[in-house]
């Protein structure tokens, strides 16, 4: 019996089937926008792509000097991704790294505090309620201290928008319903942050509908052996 992480797979899956050229050309306007941001206040450069699609901002991210792990679960999407990445000369080639997985299966993978950025560009509008606090609780714990979220979502006025509440997976007649997505508002964002992310700046894109975010994990640096001392706590989650 299939789950809704397998109507997802499928419909994002048709959408590259119906549409060869998704997600080609060069990088996106959100990528543009947060790149100098990632500049200032990425110190490390290990970064994570959600949502990845065919590669077309992993390219960038590579020949920036970004060592890049890009994640997508549509076959087609990454295949498109991964030929795209062995076309790229060296060094930028071995620098990208090309994974075949649901999101939130992907993150609860990575080693706490290893990764200095996640980015996600148009990514968490597929996720529900529940499914965005664990991606935000899981990329709060992988992050290093100071490591950065930067990430694109629509606003409500998208025309793909279902407003605020869960996305629906399938129609009354059963039918799958791709391109339909949950909408945020700043609030929404600043409430998901809990206390846990800083914002370091944000765009309202009226003319295309979205918001483009770029926060900073609060997060004290691992104390040195040997100091005494109680530092704030960690409330990081695993899962």
């Amino acid at each position: 019996m299939s789950g809704p992480w397998d109507e997802r797979r499928a419909a994002a899956e048709q959408e590259h089937l119906d549409d060869p050229a998704l997600g080609g050309g060069g990088p996106s306007p959100f990528l543009l926008w947060a790149l100098p941001h990632l500049r200032t206040h990425v110190t490390g450069g290990d970064l994570i792509e959600l949502g990845a699609g065919s590669g077309r901002d992993a390219h960038r991210w590579a020949t920036e000097g970004f060592r890049v792990r890009t994640v997508d679960f549509a076959p087609s999407a990454v295949e498109r991704a991964d030929a795209r990445r062995r076309a790229l000369g060296e060094p930028y080639r071995s620098r990208w790294r090309v994974v075949d997985a649901e999101a939130g299966r992907f993150l609860r993978s990575v080693p706490p505090s290893s990764v200095d950025a996640v980015v996600a560009h148009l990514v968490y509008g597929g996720f529900n309620a529940d499914e965005l606090a664990v991606a935000w609780a899981e990329i709060y714990r992988i992050l290093r201290p100071g490591g950065v979220h930067a990430y694109a979502v629509s606003t409500p006025r998208s025309p793909r928008s279902t407003g605020s509440d869960d996305p629906p997976s399938a129609s009354e007649d059963g039918e799958t319903t791709p391109g339909r997505e949950r909408s945020f508002r700043i609030a929404d964002l600043e409430a998901l942050d809990a206390g846990r992310f800083a914002e370091v700046a944000h765009s309202v894109r009226s003319d295309l509908h979205q918001i483009y975010r770029v926060t900073r994990c609060v997060r004290p640096p691992p104390r040195p052996p040997g100091v005494a001392g109680v530092g704030p706590r960690d409330h990081s989650v695993g899962f």
